[in-house]
């Protein structure tokens, strides 16, 4: 299946991505033929989580929590740290942080990475992406406008699950196979 296969889902995969927590961490709202689950995490209404997320979107990128925080909170399992994916390019990502005065560390500049230092807490801010080349450990990646291109270069699990600053918004990206 090609890489353009690649799907977005969201209704669909909402009812499942309860796997079991406790309503403290997420509390599912059904109304007019959909179940939404909201995420409700202390490092989601964190002010610097949410000060990461809304300096992004509100120079114009999309952004997303994405990956493990998202995927343990869900389990219940602790978060240990953030990732936020986003339509920013590092240049854009360092320049719209720089000019807001917080620390950047370019980490990956050519895989896309930057660490944002906020209150002495890092936060991975990646670049959407695609693989160009891999040999299933390194890969060569291509920045993408696209979440479904990010998701479908992480691994075929829950990994791939983003989460907008509100909490109600939970993506998957899943190529149909």
């Amino acid at each position: 299946m090609a890489r353009n296969d690649a799907i977005l889902l969201y209704g669909p995969l909402r009812p499942l991505l309860h796997l079991g927590c406790d309503r403290a961490r997420s509390q599912r709202v059904s109304g007019k033929g959909f179940t939404v689950t909201l995420l409700n995490a202390p490092w989601l209404t964190a002010p610097n989580t949410q000060l990461v997320l809304s300096t992004l979107t509100g120079a114009g990128y999309e952004a997303y929590v994405v990956g493990g925080s998202v995927r343990n909170t869900l389990l219940g399992v602790p978060v240990s740290d953030l990732d936020i994916a986003t339509s920013a390019r590092p240049d854009q990502v360092v320049g719209v942080f720089e000019a807001s005065g917080v620390k950047v560390v370019p980490t990956g500049i050519e895989h896309g990475t930057v660490t944002v230092v906020l209150g002495g807490a890092p936060f991975e801010v990646t670049t959407f992406r695609k693989d160009i080349e891999t040999d299933g450990r390194r890969a060569v990646v291509q920045f993408s406008e696209t979440m479904a291109d990010d998701a479908f270069r992480r691994d075929f699990t829950i990994n791939a699950l983003y989460c907008d600053a509100t909490g109600r918004d939970l993506r998957s990206c899943w190529r149909l196979v």
